[in-house]
C-alpha cells in the first residue's frame, strides 16, 4: 500500500473568522497567506462548518494552492469535508486540478459521498498520478473500499491491473480467458513499495490461482517495477517473498523468475531480505535457485564523485565551489556539497546513499526512514515545522520514507538530527556518503 501525505507546517488562528455560514455570495477578500500555508493542518483539524465559513470568507481558496500544489478541494476530499467541498464545486473549483504528486482530488477522496460528488462534477477517473495510478487504483491500494465501490457504481470500466487490485477474481478470469494478451501488456511502472504489475499484485495478495493464470496467459515473470528508493527492479518474486508465500515463490522460480532483484531499501538482493525476515523454506528455495546475497552496495569513491562534478560543472560553478571550500563556516561547506551532489544522476546518488525521485518541476530526496506510526509522523511534522519546512511521506509495509526537495535536504536533515524526540523514536536520518576533503 502506498499512502502519500503532505506535511505543511504552521498555525492558524481562527479568531475573527466570522460571517454567516449560510451566505453563498463570494466576496473579493484576498486570502491571508498564512491560511494558504496551513491548509493541510486546518482541514485536518477543523470541522466542516468552520471550514465552510473559512472558504466563504476567503473565496480565493476556490483556486489557491499551497506549497504542495494542493487546493482546498484536495483537502476537503481527503478529510471528508462534504459541505465545504460542495460549496467549492458550486463556485467552480477545478475538480481535476493536479497537486504535488499529480494527485487530483479524486485520488485523495476518503468517502463515497464525496467521491460521488466529484464524479458528478466531472472528475477524470482516468487521471494518472506520479506513480502511474488512477483514482480507483490509489483507493484500492489504500483500502478505501467505499470509494472503490462508488467509482465502480459510476460505470467505470476496470482494466486488468485494477481488477486484480480490487480482487474481482471472477472478472480477472473472464478478462484473461477472453483476451490472454492482456497479461502480456507491459506496465512500465515505478513505485516505492514493490512490484505493481498485475503479476506482482497477485503475488502480493498471495493469490496463487491468479498468479498461475497470469503466467499461463504469458505474463512476463521477470517484468519489474523500478524502485528508485532501492536502486533496482522489484518483481513478482520480490512481492511473493515479502508476502511470505513459499508456494508462490516456488511457482515463480519454476517459471524462470530471476533472483537478482532488490529486496528493499536496505537489502541489495532478495536473498539478503529473506535471510533476515523469511522462513527457512523460502531461503532454501532461493538458495537452490542460486540466488546471491551479501553483495556490497555499490558506492562511488570521493575521487569518482569529484571527477563527475568537475566534468559536468561550468567554469563559474567550479570557481564557486573552490571559494566555498576555502571558507570554514558550516553554511559554505554545505553549499559546496550541494554543488557537487546536484551534478550527480539518480543511480550515482543512490550509490552514495541518497534516493532521488523526480516530481513535476523539481527533484525530491529522501531525508529519513522510519516505522509508519502516528507518533513518528507527528515528531517529524513538528521537527520540520520548527524550521519552516514540510515533507511528503510515502508509506507502505509498515515503513515510511520522508521526502523533501533537494534544495531543502540539508536543512531538513539537520532539523531531524536536532530533534531529541525524532532521535528517540529510531528515525533513520539519511547521511550522504560524501565529505569534503
Amino acid at each position: 500500500m502506498l499512502i502519500t501525505a503532505w506535511l505543511v507546517v504552521g498555525c492558524l488562528c481562527f479568531g475573527g473568522i466570522g460571517g454567516d455560514p449560510q451566505a453563498d455570495a463570494p466576496n473579493s477578500k484576498p486570502t491571508d497567506p498564512a491560511i494558504i500555508k496551513t491548509l493541510l493542518p486546518t482541514f485536518a483539524n477543523q470541522t466542516d462548518a468552520v471550514l465552510l465559513t473559512l472558504v466563504k470568507k476567503y473565496p480565493g481558496l476556490v483556486d489557491d494552492m499551497d506549497s504542495s500544489d494542493c487546493t482546498a478541494l484536495h483537502y476537503a476530499a481527503r478529510f471528508g469535508r462534504v459541505e465545504t467541498a460542495r460549496w467549492l464545486i458550486a463556485h467552480k473549483a477545478d475538480v481535476n486540478t493536479v497537486s504535488y504528486n499529480r494527485f487530483t482530488p479524486m485520488h485523495m477522496v476518503s468517502n463515497a459521498t464525496l467521491a460521488k460528488l466529484l464524479i458528478k462534477a466531472g472528475a477524470n477517473l482516468n487521471a494518472i498520478d506520479a506513480w502511474g495510478n488512477t483514482p480507483l487504483q490509489r483507493a484500492a491500494e489504500e483500502n478505501r473500499l467505499a470509494v472503490v465501490d462508488a467509482i465502480l457504481a459510476s460505470g467505470y470500466k476496470l482494466d486488468l491491473r485494477s481488477a486484480i487490485m480490487v480482487k474481482k477474481r471472477d472478472l480477472v478470469k473472464k478478462m484473461l480467458k477472453d483476451d490472454p494478451n492482456l497479461a502480456r501488456q507491459p506496465s512500465n511502472a515505478s513505485g516505492l513499495w514493490g512490484d505493481t504489475t498485475p503479476l506482482g499484485l497477485a503475488a502480493r495478495q498471495k493469490d496463487k490461482e491468479i498468479v498461475k493464470l497470469l503466467l499461463d496467459s504469458g505474463a512476463d515473470v521477470n517484468e519489474g517495477t523500478d524502485m528508485p528508493n532501492a536502486g533496482g527492479n522489484a518483481t513478482a518474486l520480490t512481492n511473493a517473498v515479502w508476502a511470505g508465500d513459499k508456494e508462490i515463490v516456488k511457482l515463480l522460480l519454476d517459471r524462470g523468475a530471476k533472483t537478482d532483484v532488490v529486496g528493499g531499501k536496505f537489502y541489495r538482493r532478495i536473498l539478503d531480505y529473506a535471510r533476515k525476515h523469511s522462513s527457512r523454506e523460502i531461503v532454501e528455495l532461493l538458495e537452490k535457485a542460486e540466488a546471491k546475497g551479501k553483495e556490497a552496495l555499490p558506492s562511488l569513491s570521493h575521487k569518482e564523485v569529484m571527477d563527475r562534478f568537475r566534468s559536468r560543472a561550468t567554469a563559474e560553478e567550479i570557481r564557486q565551489f573552490d571559494r566555498l571550500t576555502s571558507a570554514t563556516d558550516t553554511l559554505s561547506q554545505t553549499r559546496a556539497i550541494e554543488l557537487v551532489l546536484f551534478k550527480l544522476k539518480d543511480n550515482e546518488l543512490f550509490e552514495i546513499g541518497v534516493t532521488q525521485v523526480e516530481q513535476p518541476g523539481h527533484l525530491d530526496w529522501c531525508v529519513a526512514w522510519s516505522r509508519d506510526t502516528d507518533d513518528i509522523c507527528q515528531a517529524v511534522h513538528d521537527a520540520l515545522g520548527r524550521v519552516g519546512l514540510g515533507a511528503t511521506a510515502s508509506c507502505g509495509h509498515g515503513c515510511a520514507g520522508w521526502y523533501v526537495t533537494r534544495e531543502e535536504f540539508f536543512k531538513a536533515r539537520q532539523a531531524l538530527l536536532n530533534s531529541a524526540t525524532v532521535q528517540s523514536l529510531g528515525v533513520t536520518v539519511v547521511t550522504p556518503q560524501f565529505r569534503l576533503p
